[in-house]
């Protein structure tokens, strides 16, 4: 009993002994006081205003504490604000407030937010703040914290780049902090930018030296997880033993970091890791191990695996110098397999961050069945520019391979997304040559249509989470047989919208001018061309493997459509095209022979049906037409042909879907003493005969409507027997009135 009654005393006295003091601090300490002196201290040391509504308060509960309102931290030098917080408390050690003397415990803030900003020199708008100045007064608040709890975010800006990005929903926890500092620290928040979202997570151990702006962390180890750059479901690992940075002396230090990371890209997995074993840069030295890289994306329509190997570093942070950086490749999408591989000696600048491939070699190898010779090999060599104080990366790719040789330069103004730009030429390229156009799959029924080819799909999705401009010049172009040169692009890409205008080019005589469109989103393609001058022969022969016209003329096409596969965009073609052709003929039928022969079926009175025949033709002085497209069926209804001893005017369609034509034409004879065996059809001088063209592309058949012809001949020979009839008896009067005179 006598214990408990001692055990009490003391518990008494110790109680009355802390309200005594809390008293004391009561009464000594001066929020007015403590409100001005900081925000003077702030303002002579760091040239910096700190705003602070209301009064300094003060608590006891749970421990001694300076309570905060809102408070808010300007720029250097500036009234633009810096950071702000909704609140705050601090805890602070008792004796050295009873000298006026403020040293931070424990910092709570919440409802922080602060504006980073990189400038273009390389500086950050808190440098200043890591600054080694003191003033007289400099010790009145000492850098000497035991924990700090954050919540609130940061947005970042690098003026450089233009980089922008947020992290919110910020929570920090770590444990000692001071000019010189060990601790831990766990971090966690969302980070994004225009085309991220991440979930951060991360924990580490850390050693800090703010006078030196030294920072080291240890045994980092952490998760982030989220959306960026078109990844989904995005699982990134990663850990380390050391990583320290000295930001006065320019020295890093890396020590076992490794990262994992696992996403979708699409509907394709996404895998892959690094390892960095040792690096250092420290004083006049740098020194690193082999680092190694893999990655792999795989999906049901393609594979593509990847590998980084980086030799050992060496040298000074002036001069990095690295024996070789290698990377290798492959690509397998069906049949066709596409491997890589490119290696440089490296150096660069640490300090400034500035590194260089100076001697890019290797080569790409294609291999496929639908290739005549199988596998092809192209060497290239190159170099690469990379200033990483701008995130910016530019460099020259070339190659030759046969009759090709083609050059590049290029430079990425962004990584995620990817944003560049490119200048390429080549003199000659026959993309037949390696892969040869599909034959015609359309198979002829035998009943005067066509079933469609087989199907393939077409995705435009590699167009998406790519911004890219730039020229594209080629000298000879052999593509699906067409043959072009002096081509000239302006490509621009952006949000999976590719713009390809003006495109410029010669072919078949003639001049190409207009634009192509391709948009990822809804997968849709259209063209606007204008062909002047043009052999038209020539040119159907080799683009669509039909020899049905003569002539030289211009084309205009206007054209859009969408779908996911080539019969879905032949099926959802639209617009409008016209042809204006002169000096030509149509191939298949000679009309002045068919006409000819009309006498040995006029009897029957009965339509002749011909299948049409390459080696006959009917010429014309002039043709025009102008097609209405829907649903991938050309309409037209103004065919007009000229010939020195006809006119011809029709109507049809062609259908681009099933490659069938149905066109109903008719011919009205006219004078025939000049022109193709014009002197063999006098007797059919202003009648017009029916001609239907019909079939398949490939089988076409022309049908002369003989019964009707023969109808308007017969109809035509009474009206002239009626009319000498008329004429004679005419003459039979005038006669006789002449006599009674």
């Amino acid at each position: 009993m006598k214990a408990l009654k001692i055990i009490a005393a003391v518990v008494v006295v110790l109680a009355l002994l802390l309200a005594g003091a809390a008293a004391l601090i009561a009464y000594k300490f001066d929020p007015a006081w403590a409100k001005q002196e900081v925000t003077r201290v702030v303002k002579e040391q760091k040239q910096r205003t700190l705003n602070i509504e209301g009064n300094i308060g003060l608590s006891f509960f749970p421990s001694l504490g300076v309570r905060l309102g809102k408070a808010s931290l300007s720029e250097f030098q500036s009234d633009k604000e810096f950071a702000r917080i909704d609140g705050a408390r601090i805890s602070v050690r008792l004796m050295p407030l009873l000298s006026k003397k403020l040293v931070v415990d424990q910092i709570d803030l919440a409802g922080v937010h602060a504006n980073i900003v990189r400038h273009k020199e390389g500086r950050f708008n808190f440098d200043d703040l890591l600054g080694k100045e003191k003033t007289e007064d400099s010790a009145a608040v000492q850098f000497d914290i035991a924990g700090i709890h954050l919540t609130g975010g940061i947005d970042y800006r690098d003026e450089a780049s233009g980089q922008t990005f947020r992290l919110s929903g910020l929570t920090l926890d770590t444990g000692h902090l001071a000019r010189t500092a060990q601790g831990k620290a766990k971090l966690a928040g969302q980070f994004s930018d225009k085309s991220t979202a991440l979930q951060i997570d991360l924990g580490t151990d850390y050693d800090i030296d703010v006078d030196a702006q030294r920072f080291a962390l240890a045994n980092l180890k952490g998760k982030v997880g989220g959306e960026a750059a078109g990844l989904k479901q995005a699982a990134v690992t990663l850990g380390a033993r050391t990583f320290a940075l000295a930001l006065q002396k320019n020295e890093l230090s890396i020590d076992e970091l490794k990262g994992e990371i696992k996403a979708m890209l699409g509907n394709e997995m996404l895998e892959g890791a690094l390892e960095a074993p040792k690096l250092a840069i420290a004083g006049e030295q740098a020194s690193g191990a082999a680092v190694t890289g893999a990655f792999r994306l795989s999906g049901k329509a393609r594979e593509i695996n990847g590998k980084l190997n980086i030799s050992a570093l060496q040298g000074t942070p002036d001069t990095i110098k690295i024996d070789q950086i290698a990377a290798q490749w492959s690509y397998r999408q069906g049949t066709t397999t596409v491997r890589g591989q490119l290696a440089s000696p490296a150096q660069g600048n640490f300090k400034n961050r500035l590194f260089s491939l100076a001697k890019l070699a290797g080569a790409v190898e294609i291999e496929s069945p639908s290739m005549p010779m199988k596998q092809l090999k192209l060497p290239l060599t190159g170099n690469l520019l990379a200033d990483l104080s701008k995130s910016v990366f530019s460099g020259a790719l070339s190659t030759r391979f046969d009759e090709t040789s083609a050059q590049s330069t290029w430079k990425i103004l962004r990584l995620a997304p990817l944003s560049a730009t490119f200048d390429a030429s080549i003199d000659r390229l026959n993309i037949d040559k390696y892969f040869p156009p599909a034959a015609d799959g359309t198979a002829s029924t035998g009943k005067g249509s066509a079933s469609p080819a087989k199907d393939a799909p077409v995705d435009l999705s590699a167009l998406k989470g790519i911004d890219l401009k730039g020229t594209l010049r080629i000298g000879f172009l052999q593509f699906s047989n067409a043959k072009i040169t002096n081509l000239r692009a302006n490509l621009q890409l952006s949000n999976g919208h590719l713009d390809v205008n003006p495109f410029n080019a010669e072919a078949y005589q003639g001049a190409i001018s207009g634009s192509l469109m391709a948009n990822a989103n809804g997968n849709r393609i259209a063209a606007r061309q204008s062909i002047n001058n043009v052999n038209i022969g020539p040119l159907l022969k080799d683009v669509a493997n039909k020899d049905i016209l003569e002539g030289r003329g211009n084309l205009q096409i206007d054209v859009n459509t969408a779908g996911a596969s080539v019969n879905a965009l032949k099926q959802a073609l639209g617009g409008t095209a016209a042809v204006q052709l002169r000096d030509g003929a149509i191939k298949g039928i000679n009309l002045a022979a068919s006409l000819r022969e009309y006498k040995a079926k006029l009897s029957g009175k009965q339509a002749a049906v011909q299948k049409a025949k390459q080696s006959e033709k009917t010429d014309f002085s002039e043709l025009t037409a102008s097609f209405k497209i829907n649903r991938g069926i050309a309409s037209n209804d103004d065919l007009s042909a000229k010939s020195p001893f006809m006119r011809l005017s029709g109507a049809g369609i062609i259908d681009l879907v099933r490659n069938l034509l149905d066109y109903k034409t008719k011919v009205t004879i006219v004078g025939t003493s000049k022109g193709q065996e014009g002197k063999d059809l006098e007797q059919l001088k202003g009648l017009t005969i029916p001609v239907h063209l019909s079939g398949p592309f490939e089988d076409l058949s022309y049908k002369l409507d003989f019964a009707s012809m023969a109808g308007a001949l017969i109809e035509s020979k009474a009206k002239e027997e009626v009319k000498k009839g008329l004429e004679k008896k005419a003459g039979d009067k005038l006669k006789g009135l002449f006599k009674k005179k």
